[in-house]
């Protein structure tokens, strides 16, 4: 479960974006779009998550809000799917709202920063921030890379590197079984592995290298057996 510092991501970004100015606005509070499974085949992630971020949320108003405004959660459910999160971002658009909070899968937040940049291009005088924390591909900070995208996690590349040097200082290890997720993600750890693999330990023999259905499979046992 990720521990988010919802005033230290708003916050940083404020800063960073330079949208102090968007703040000012006629509405007594900060309105963030929290784009997220609630139904699905993720839902009971994306469930866990909301209740992170409303915990988060109460906290922080609580303690006097942001800036003096106190922060309203609105949610809003992709069912993972990168259709509708398109809808749903036409929707938070419409409604004003101009933060956007999510963490789960590459695949929903390339479609959220082409949607935010696309939107900021039309729109430079009420600009959308999306704050990212969690799906993490490696392109987001790379080519991919959006002024109005804020990655607050590692991405794949820094964290595929970390497992890597571990795995390069146990000798023991001679085989190794890649097991990912069949979407964006999953693919991008098993080729940045099979690369950091061959480029620190090639004596490791890869001895299989399968994708399973993202958010389908419970039961892992066929895979170890």
């Amino acid at each position: 479960m990720f521990k988010v510092r919802m005033k230290t991501l708003l916050g940083a970004a404020l800063v960073a974006g330079g949208l102090q100015h968007a703040m000012a606005t006629d509405k007594d509070v900060v309105e963030v779009a929290f784009v997220d499974p609630l139904s699905g085949p993720a839902a009971s992630l994306g469930v866990q998550l909301l209740g992170n971020i409303e915990y988060q949320v109460a906290s922080i108003n609580e303690r006097g809000g942001l800036n003096g405004r106190k922060i309203e959660l609105v949610k809003f459910d992709n069912k993972l799917s990168p259709e509708e999160t398109q809808v749903q971002f036409q929707r938070l658009a419409a409604s004003g709202i101009r933060y956007i909070i999510q963490s789960t899968a590459d695949s929903i937040a390339a479609v959220l920063i082409n949607s935010v940049d696309r939107y900021n291009r039309r729109n430079p005088d009420a600009p959308i921030l999306y704050l990212n924390y969690g799906a993490n591909g490696a392109k987001f900070t790379n080519e991919s890379c959006s002024f109005w995208h804020f990655l607050f996690d590692s991405n794949t590349t820094m964290k595929m590197h970390l497992m890597i040097d571990w795995l390069a200082g146990q000798p023991d290890v001679k085989r190794v079984f890649l097991i990912n997720q069949d979407y964006n993600f999953g693919h991008e750890v098993s080729q940045t592995a099979i690369e950091l693999l061959k480029q620190r330990r090639p004596d490791v023999e890869i001895v299989g290298n399968v994708f399973h259905p993202l958010a389908k499979i419970n039961d892992f046992s066929p895979y170890v057996a």
